[in-house]
């Protein structure tokens, strides 16, 4: 007997606002062509749902799901993300869902702030540490960043001297 498992089609999805239906289509129509040529008798699909948010979110949309043979994967965005891990996937079980995977979403701000703890502060002058702390906060006025970053270093240069 021949079996052919696919998933993760994203069938109605659009594209940065342009309709992917054309793609789709012909995406179902070569599909269709391989299960006649190879003669596949038993063709079959999941559904993958895609949760993401906070962990009320997360815990609002898995006990809306009703259709208990999908796949779920769930990206959390929180602060307590690691101990929030273990309460999804407690109530994905009780709820009878098949978890595939829990990740963690960062924001951009905690991936540089991640970056700083790899670097030894012992290693960064104090205005290297001012600039990485500077780029963390992602000001949009960056002649206020320019101006911030050399007043910080006149004072420095006037501490340094005393």
């Amino acid at each position: 007997m021949k079996i052919l498992h696919t998933s993760d089609w994203h069938l109605g999805q659009n594209f940065m606002g342009k309709s992917r239906l054309e793609e789709h289509e012909a995406f179902l129509s070569w599909l269709l062509k391989i299960i006649k040529e190879k003669q596949i008798e038993v063709p079959l699909s999941r559904k993958l749902i895609v949760i993401k948010g906070n962990y009320e979110t997360i815990k609002n949309e898995l006990t809306k799901i009703e259709d208990k043979n999908s796949w779920i994967e769930v990206h959390i965005s929180d602060d307590n993300a690691m101990y929030e891990n273990n309460e999804i996937r407690q109530l994905a079980s009780k709820l009878e869902l098949t978890l595939l995977a829990v990740k963690i979403d960062k924001s951009e701000k905690q991936l540089k702030a991640n970056e700083l703890k790899v670097i030894s502060l012992d290693e960064l002058s104090v205005e290297q540490v001012f600039e990485k702390r500077l780029e963390l906060e992602e000001l949009e006025d960056k002649e206020f960043e320019k101006e911030l970053l050399l007043n910080f270093k006149e004072l420095v240069s006037k501490v340094q001297s005393l």
